[in-house]
C-alpha cells in the first residue's frame, strides 16, 4: 500500500491547531487519506468549518459523537507538525495520492490485459483523467515575476523583426508579430477555400527559416501532403502532371523543390482518429529528440474525442485540450476548422466568429481566429480573381483586421499580395 500515515497525521494536527489550515485543507479530499480514522476526522473538520464552528480537540470529539476520544485526537500532535509547512504537507500528500492512483491503474490495466481485453483506449482515457487532477493551482505573487516580464518586454522590443514564428507572409507577420508560443490559432473557412493550403504553406515558410514543424494530417496521406508541398514549392500545376505537359523547366523546378524539402525539418503524422493525448505524447517526444517550434493540425472535426456524450461536448473538450497542448509543449498550434453554412445564407459572405461550427468554446479557447475569404469562390467571374483575404476576427494580444494575400489556385499556394501582379504577368 502506497501511503504516508505520519503525513496524514501532520496535516490533521495542523487543521486542528490552526483554523486557517482547516480552511485551506479543502484542497484535499477524503480519498487523499488511507486510514479510515483519518478520513473520519478530516470529514468532521470540513463539516465544522462549513458550519463556522471553532475547532479544538474537545469540540471535534463532541462533533464526532465521541466516536474518537480526545486522547486519540491529542495523539495526532505527536507528529510535531509546523503549521507554516502546511501547504507543503498537502503537496506531499497529493503526490502520495497520485502515486497510489497510478499504481491501482497499472494493476487494473494488467488484469484487463490478462483477460485478453484491448487496453489501449482504456489506458489513454484513465491516464488522461489522472493527469487532469495531478496538480492543484496556486497563486503567484506579482513581485515574483514582474521584473521577469519586464525583461521579456525589453527583449521583444530589441528584436529586429518579429518575435514569434514567421508565417512567411509579410503583412500577416506584421499584424501578428509572428506566431507566439502557447498560442492556439484556429484557421477556418468553407470547403475548398484553401485552409490546408495556407496552413501547410505557413509550415513550409516557417521551416524555411529553420523552425521545426509537426503536421498532424487526418484528411490527407503523408504522400499526398508531400506531393502538394513539392508542387507548391516549385509553383508547378498538378494539371501539367495529369495532362502530360511538363517541360524541362518544370522538371527542373520540381527537382529543386524536392531538394529544398529534403533539407527542411517538417515531420508528418497521417494516423487517422488520433486523440489530443496521442498528439501531445508524439509532440513531446519530437520536441525532446529533435526540437519543435510549430504544430499544425488538419483538422479539428477529425480529432477523436474521449470525453463528452454529445458532439458539442466532445468538440468543447477537444478544444480545451488543444489549448492545453499549446501551453504544455510551449509552441504555437494551428488548428484547421470547418465553418457552418451560415455565411452562405448572408448577402455578405465573409465569415464571422459565430460561423464556427458546433460550439462557441472554439472562439473562447482561441488566441487567434483567422478566416479565409476569396470572392471568386462565390463569384467565379469576380474581377478579384487570385486575391484572398485573411480575416483576423480575434487576436487576444493584438489587433483584428484583414490581410490580403495572393492565391495561385493551380498549385494551391498563397503568396504575398505584392507578388500577385508579378505572378500574373509570368
Amino acid at each position: 500500500m502506497i501511503q504516508n500515515l505520519n503525513l496524514e497525521q501532520s496535516i490533521l494536527s495542523c487543521m486542528i491547531q490552526d483554523y486557517n489550515c482547516a480552511k485551506e485543507g479543502f484542497i484535499l479530499t477524503e480519498n487523499d487519506f488511507v486510514s479510515n480514522t483519518h478520513k473520519a476526522i478530516f470529514e468532521a473538520i470540513k463539516e465544522m468549518v462549513q458550519d463556522n464552528k471553532q475547532i479544538d480537540h474537545l469540540t471535534l470529539a463532541e462533533h464526532m459523537n465521541q466516536k474518537i476520544n480526545i486522547t486519540e485526537l491529542i495523539a495526532l500532535s505527536n507528529a510535531e507538525p509546523t503549521t507554516t509547512n502546511f501547504l507543503n504537507y498537502m503537496k506531499q500528500l497529493k503526490g502520495v495520492t497520485n502515486r497510489r492512483s497510478y499504481y491501482y491503474l497499472a494493476q487494473e490495466i494488467m488484469e484487463k490485459a490478462k483477460a485478453g481485453e484491448d487496453v489501449s483506449e482504456f489506458t489513454e482515457q484513465e491516464v488522461f483523467k489522472l493527469n487532469e487532477t495531478v496538480e492543484s493551482a496556486e497563486f503567484t505573487e506579482t513581485k515574483d515575476i514582474v521584473f521577469e516580464v519586464l525583461d521579456g518586454i525589453e527583449e521583444r522590443y530589441k528584436i529586429n523583426g518579429i518575435s514569434g514564428v514567421t508565417t512567411g507572409y509579410k503583412a500577416l507577420d506584421r499584424m501578428t508579430d509572428g506566431l507566439q508560443k502557447q498560442d492556439l490559432i484556429y484557421l477556418a473557412a468553407r470547403p475548398s477555400m484553401g485552409k490546408t493550403a495556407l496552413a501547410v504553406n505557413i509550415g513550409q515558410n516557417a521551416a524555411e527559416k529553420g523552425n521545426k514543424v509537426a503536421i498532424f494530417s487526418f484528411e490527407m496521406s503523408k504522400e499526398a501532403l508531400i506531393k502538394r508541398m513539392v508542387m507548391s514549392e516549385a509553383i508547378v500545376s498538378d494539371e501539367k502532371i495529369r495532362g502530360k505537359s511538363m517541360g524541362d523547366n518544370d522538371w527542373g523546378r520540381l527537382a529543386k523543390a524536392t531538394n529544398i524539402l529534403y533539407r527542411r525539418n517538417i515531420f508528418i503524422s497521417d494516423k487517422a482518429n488520433s486523440t489530443v493525448a496521442e498528439m501531445k505524447s508524439m509532440a513531446r517526444k519530437l520536441k525532446r529528440r529533435k526540437g519543435l517550434d510549430l504544430i499544425i493540425i488538419d483538422y479539428l472535426q477529425m480529432v477523436r474525442a474521449i470525453e463528452g456524450s454529445s458532439r458539442r461536448e466532445q468538440v468543447e473538450s477537444i478544444s480545451r485540450n488543444l489549448k492545453n497542448l499549446a501551453k504544455e509543449i510551449d509552441v504555437p498550434v494551428i488548428v484547421i476548422s470547418s465553418l457552418s453554412r451560415a455565411n452562405t445564407q448572408r448577402s455578405n459572405n465573409k465569415p464571422i466568429l459565430s460561423d464556427l461550427r458546433e460550439t462557441g468554446q472554439i472562439e473562447y479557447d482561441a488566441d487567434i481566429v483567422m478566416f479565409i475569404h476569396r470572392e471568386e469562390y462565390y463569384d467565379p467571374s469576380s474581377e478579384n480573381r487570385g486575391e484572398a483575404e485573411i480575416i483576423i476576427a480575434k487576436q487576444r494580444n493584438g489587433p483584428v483586421g484583414i490581410v490580403k494575400l495572393g492565391w495561385v489556385a493551380p498549385c494551391t499556394k498563397f503568396i504575398d499580395y505584392e507578388s500577385l501582379e508579378k505572378h500574373r504577368r509570368s
